[in-house]
């Protein structure tokens, strides 16, 4: 009984590592797709001042890939600067707020909070660009694929370029 409940334990431990590694080799891929729109989308003129703030509303994961791929970079001549949010109540400015899996139970919430401000959303569970994300990041048979909400980007006054537009799924 002892070896099985080892045997149970090893296996357990090996599965909550390779998911725990899916997860964070996941996020390095999604940071690099966040620096890419950070760089390419067209943001309003009041929101090109000042560092480039991509806030994290998530694990610490997803904050330090982000910090990593975003390290010295800039957005035209503003710094990248990272900020984690552990809650929607601690949300600030910021141009972009990542919602990870995890936090996604708060995107109303979070959206709520922006509604107002030409902050781009991006989340990463199924269906949320439908329901108002600006950009959803969603892996499809193996692959790291986007969608986007271009009616919510519009209200929001940020301009997608057709180059982006035409590699995600648009809603």
């Amino acid at each position: 009984m002892k070896q099985a409940l080892k045997g149970l334990l090893i296996i357990c431990i090996a599965i909550f590592s390779a998911v725990s590694a899916f997860a964070e080799s996941n996020y390095k891929l999604q940071s690099v797709f966040i620096v890419r729109f950070a760089k390419y989308i067209e943001w309003p003129e009041n929101y090109k001042s000042g560092d480039f703030v991509i806030g994290v509303l998530g694990d610490d994961e997803a904050e330090s890939a982000i910090k990593t791929t975003c390290a010295g970079k800039t957005v035209g001549n503003q710094k990248i600067t990272i900020r984690k949010f552990n809650s929607v109540a601690e949300i600030g400015n910021c141009n972009i707020l990542y919602i990870t899996f995890a936090k996604s139970s708060n995107f109303y919430a979070a959206s709520s909070k922006l509604k107002s401000k030409s902050t781009l959303i991006i989340t990463e569970k199924d269906g949320l660009a439908q329901k108002g994300s600006n950009i959803n990041l969603v892996v499809n048979q193996g692959k790291m694929n986007f969608e986007v909400n271009k009616i919510v980007n519009e209200k929001s006054g940020l301009k997608i370029p057709a180059s982006i537009l035409s590699l995600a799924t648009v809603y």
